[in-house]
């Protein structure tokens, strides 16, 4: 996971509102994420068995991923912020994804070229062990209508998972 996220903000490096497109991560098993990008964004395998969605100008990422993890959600979360180096949370709240419940935290990361970004990271406890995590993170100075577009995409996630 943490080798994920850290991939995942490097992206941002190199949105465009756009109509949007259904998509499923993975493409097939349990558990998956569905959410809604805009046409122009791509999707990226990476490893670890994560996923990042992208705009064209990669001043924006939406990363997707499960996990295991056999503690407190919130030393879960910890302990993925301390991996990516990113700033102590400034903001938790509480987050409900598809039934399933979990914490939203609110942070500020720079990546090894000193790029500054905004992390916002929920993760989901699907069971005792088992975790979906999704983060956007944002370059300082993303235009508006990039975040919004993120925005758009993190409001869509969904999770689907055999039991449903």
């Amino acid at each position: 996971m943490k080798t994920f996220v850290l991939a995942a903000f490097a992206v941002f490096l190199a949105a465009s509102a756009a109509q949007g497109r259904d998509v499923r991560l993975p493409d097939s098993g349990y558990p998956a994420f569905t959410l809604t990008i805009p046409d122009d964004w791509a999707t990226q395998a990476v490893s670890g068995g994560g996923q990042i969605t992208f705009p064209p100008n990669h001043t924006t990422v939406v990363t997707t991923e499960f996990d295991t993890y056999s503690g407190a959600i919130d030393d879960f979360a910890a302990s993925i912020i301390k991996a990516v180096g990113a700033d102590p949370p400034v903001r938790v709240a509480d987050a409900t994804v598809s039934g399933f419940k979990g914490v939203i935290y609110q942070s500020s990361m720079t990546n090894g070229a000193g790029v500054r970004g905004n992390m916002r990271m929920t993760v989901v406890q699907i069971d005792s062990q088992h975790y979906a995590v999704y983060a956007s993170i944002e370059a300082d100075g993303v235009s508006a209508a990039d975040a919004a577009a993120a925005a758009n995409v993190i409001s869509s996630v969904g999770i689907v998972t055999k039991a449903q």
